[in-house]
């Protein structure tokens, strides 16, 4: 086999590795995409992101208090807490027994 052909199946599995990992996730996404869309109809603009460096995320524009006033609302009717950050904001499960991970919400 020679250099070329190697390198090619290299990146293959590497991709292929990506991928799988990503399909694992697809209820992660649904999840965010779903608190993005609950957030616009609390009249937040609002939109779940993916990039690849970064990962998954919500990103809010706008007013900071409206922005607030609906995290405090999607929060208390989704049982979840809200920790902010600097322009920013994790969605964490108030039942620790629930093992998904936190969402992080950015005003940008």
């Amino acid at each position: 086999m020679n250099l070329y052909s190697i390198a090619i199946q290299q990146l293959t599995r590497q991709h292929m590795a990506t991928i799988e990992a990503l399909v694992r996730q697809q209820p992660e996404f649904d999840r965010v995409e779903d608190l993005a869309d609950r957030l616009r109809q609390a009249g937040v603009r609002a939109e779940a992101r993916y990039v690849p460096a970064e990962k998954l995320f919500i990103a809010v524009y706008g007013d900071i208090a409206q922005v607030e006033a609906a995290l405090e609302t999607l929060c208390r009717l989704n049982r979840l807490n809200c920790v902010p950050g600097s322009s920013s904001w994790q969605l964490v499960h108030q039942d620790h027994s629930i093992t998904q991970p936190a969402v992080l919400v950015i005003h940008l």
